[in-house]
């Protein structure tokens, strides 16, 4: 407890610069020398631990020492000195997936999560995401609705009052009553600050054993979240999708870089087969994989186009930048599977099952 006693300190002194914080640990080899080699302090380390203890939430504390803490976050170059935690933390060592995307999210992009959320959850992987407006909600969203394990890494205090963005507390709640997590670097009472989110995203790619980035603009924060992941020789795929969209402008460029196409469920799990014999899962035959229907990329795109209301082969010609062949072979399949249903006379609407 010595040690956590005054990493937390340090954190609410330094809570605006966590990279003077690590310089400090790197320098003096403990917390407790920093501290003390610390001038100007304006915090009082006993009262700042009182605060912490007293608070209605109650906040698991992690440090790498602990053995909750995840190894795979020890292979950042700057990994994290503490966690602050609420919720279910033995999450933090089983293997996981991160979605991550754009905050302007448009319905390709939640049609997307909605079809790769089950999949990734069914084999077994813990969803990770930063609790962001757009792909990252609808991910932690999605997961929630398919019974499956979430861990939302903030840029902000995890105390529920301050929890940001703000529209989001009621989904961070949610989580924490299915069995989720909610961590984060930062102490209660600290204030946000723009290059938090970077620092976030760090955490996120570093806990995933894969970043699947659905939707990211052209200098999309994900796109961060996307470089991370690939210097830490972890799996990354993206979406590809329409050439006219800017928010595919991001994904469309991970792919000429080098990153893996996501185009169905089956090309995903190709790509994480290796992680089906991580130790937690033990080997394959122990994860129940249950079939999925995997929509490409054009089916995923009328499929959103078609679930508010009816549409007309014409309409879906104007409102996309595919060929009217291949909408016409697409809308075709979409309905011989089942996915479409013909009303009236050649309009086409998702079918509610």
């Amino acid at each position: 407890m010595h040690t956590i006693f005054y990493l937390h300190a340090l954190h609410v002194e330094l809570s605006s610069s966590l990279d003077k914080l690590h310089r400090l640990i790197q320098q003096y080899g403990t917390a407790e020398k920093a501290w003390q080699r610390l001038p100007k302090k304006k915090v009082h380390p006993q009262k700042e631990w009182d605060r912490l203890t007293a608070l209605h939430t109650p906040i698991q504390l992690i440090d790498q020492a602990n053995p909750q803490y995840p190894p795979v976050l020890l292979e950042l170059p700057q990994p994290p000195l503490l966690l602050y935690c609420i919720g279910n933390t033995s999450l933090l060592r089983k293997n996981s997936i991160a979605i991550v995307g754009s905050r302007k999210m448009t319905p390709y992009g939640k049609m997307v999560v909605n079809d790769i959320v089950p999949a990734i959850s069914r084999l077994g992987f813990v969803i990770v995401s930063g609790l962001a407006l757009g792909i990252d909600a609808a991910a932690h969203t999605a997961t929630l609705l398919h019974s499956g394990n979430t861990i939302a890494v903030l840029g902000s205090s995890i105390v529920p009052d301050e929890v940001l963005p703000r529209t989001n507390a009621v989904l961070a709640q949610k989580i924490l009553s299915h069995g989720g997590l909610l961590i984060s670097e930062h102490p209660p009472g600290s204030s946000t600050y723009p290059h938090f989110y970077p620092e976030r995203n760090r955490i996120i790619a570093g806990l995933a054993h894969a970043t699947v980035i659905v939707e990211a603009a052209e200098k999309s924060g994900s796109l961060i979240t996307a470089r991370l992941a690939m210097e830490s020789n972890r799996s990354v795929l993206a979406v590809p999708g329409s050439i006219f969209s800017p928010q595919s402008v991001g994904t469309n460029t991970l792919i000429q870089r080098g990153a893996t196409p996501w185009l169905s469920c089956q090309s995903l799990e190709d790509e994480l087969e290796y992680l089906l014999n991580l130790p937690e899962n033990n080997s394959k035959n122990n994860v129940v994989v249950t079939p999925s229907i995997a929509h490409t990329p054009e089916e995923i795109l009328i499929l959103s186009l078609c679930t508010e209301q009816p549409q007309t082969i014409d309409a879906l010609v104007e409102q996309t930048s595919l060929q009217p062949s291949i909408i016409l072979h697409t809308v075709m399949q979409l309905v011989l599977s089942g996915a479409l249903q013909e009303i009236d006379n050649q309009h086409y609407l998702v079918h509610n099952n």
